[in-house]
Parts: structure tokens; sequence; C-alpha cells
């Protein structure tokens, strides 16, 4: 299981990778020919990508490329935040869940925890320093046009799919655990037949043993009239009785038990 999951997450880091160059030279392509404003962004984003993909194919370890994914997310966006403020920068923070998703994934759920709460931070205290005045964001324009809509329409796409590849690999992975979960308990279960059954048999076993000790012990005494020689047969019938006995009770039912001292004793 722990295999198969790390075989997923490199398989995840990497297909994020090769899926970020290509949808982020679309974009950079968009924002070139209609003069977008996430020009800058995408091309830095293709960058970077490109880079830690190669590097990914070649060392096949995916931890370091998370990391950088997750480092480069965060600066990108802290950027479009700074950079001006208006109805785009709803884009920026669905790709902060994203590449919270990501890192949680990824990279475990301390490092997510981490990651998502720098995040919420950042957007708070920028928002409180812009509230009191203290920080000023470039204005935007307010012109928005075909082109600008184009550019956010292509941007939130890219977002959503991204989001929903990580959704879908998280319900994959669940659900290969419940799957592997579930084939664990009927092995264990056909491990823990075979087990009972072979107990009764050895229990079965012993009782006839036991009861053909005594049996062999009376035929001998049947043959003795004086009392004193047969006082030694009689308490060995009677110490096999009592192996009998505790035999027994250790057995009852399906699973050996706890046995009842006083009861034994009483018995």
């Amino acid at each position: 299981m722990i295999e198969s999951f790390e075989k997923a997450k490199f398989n995840v880091t990497r297909n994020v990778f090769f899926f970020t160059s290509a949808s982020m030279s679309v974009l950079a392509l968009v924002n070139l020919f209609t003069a977008g404003d996430n020009l800058i962004t995408a091309c830095t984003a293709v960058v970077f990508s490109s880079a830690v993909l190669l590097f990914l194919l070649k060392t096949k370890s995916y931890l370091i490329p998370a990391f950088v994914a997750i480092i480069l997310g965060y600066s990108l966006n802290l950027f479009n935040l700074f950079r001006e403020s208006n109805f785009e920068n709803y884009v920026d923070l669905f790709w902060l869940i994203n590449l919270s998703l990501f890192a949680y994934f990824t990279l475990g759920k301390m490092v997510g925890h981490i990651y998502l709460m720098i995040n919420i931070s950042s957007v708070l205290i920028i928002t409180i320093l812009v509230k009191i005045d203290y920080l000023d964001l470039v204005p935007a324009s307010h012109i928005y046009n075909f082109n600008t809509y184009l550019d956010l329409t292509v941007n939130l796409t890219i977002c959503t799919t991204f989001f929903g590849y990580i959704i879908s690999q998280f319900l994959k992975q669940t659900n290969k655990a419940k799957s592997q979960a579930l084939n664990s308990n009927i092995e264990l279960q056909k491990q823990y037949d075979e087990k009972s059954i072979m107990l009764k048999e050895i229990h079965h076993r012993v009782k006839n043993n036991l009861q053909v000790i005594t049996s062999l012990l009376r035929l001998q005494l049947f043959k003795i009239d004086n009392e004193e020689t047969a006082a030694p047969f009689n308490e060995s019938i009677d110490r096999i009785s009592s192996m009998a006995l505790i035999h027994e009770k250790m057995y009852q039912g399906d699973v050996v038990r706890n046995i009842d001292l006083k009861e034994y004793i009483e018995d």
C-alpha cells in the first residue's frame, strides 16, 4: 500500500508539471496576443515547470519538485495579489486552494496544514494592510473587454481542470485503500477460519489421546485387587481427568478463552 501510494505521488507530481507546462504555455500565448495581464506569471510558470519537470524525470524523485511547485505557486499568487486588485484575483485564490490540495496529497498532512495556513495568513495580512491604508495595491484599470474575459476564462478553465484532477486522485487512492483493506480483511478471515479448524482438530486429538490413556489405565486397574497397588493408577487417572477438564475449558466455544479458576477447581 505504501509503495503504491508513493508511486501515485510521483505520477501526480509528474502529471501536474506536464499539465502546468502545457496549460501555462497556452495561457502565455493568449496573454501575448491579447495584451493580457498574466503574461509574466504564465511565462515564469512555463520556464520553472519545464525545468523542474526535466529534473523530476531525471532523478525519479518527487519531493523536491513538489516543494518547488508549492513555493512557486505561492510566490506567483502573491505577485498577482500585489500587482493589482480586480475580479481576476478570485482565480488566484482558487489556485491557492489547488496548490494546498496538491501539498496535502504529495507532501502529507503536516506540510499541507502549514502551507494552507501560510496562504490564508498572507491573504488576511494583505487585506488588513490594505484596509488600514498601510499598503497600496496597484489600481486596476477597470477596463474589461473581450480579451480580458478570454484570459480569465482560459485561466479559470486551467485552474478548474487542475482542481478536478487532484480531487480525482484523492478519490482514486481512497477507493484503492478501501479495496485493499477489504481484501486484507477477507484474507485475515480466511486465515482465522483455517486456524480455527486446525485448533479444533488439535483439541479433538488431544482429547482422544487423553481418553485412550485413561482407558488403558482403567483396563490395567481392573486386574489389580490390592488397593495399595491400585492407588497410583487412580491418582494418575484423576490427574489425566484434571488435564482433560482444563483443556476442555480452554477450548469451549470458538476461541481459546481465559479460565475461571474458581469454577475449574470446583468442577
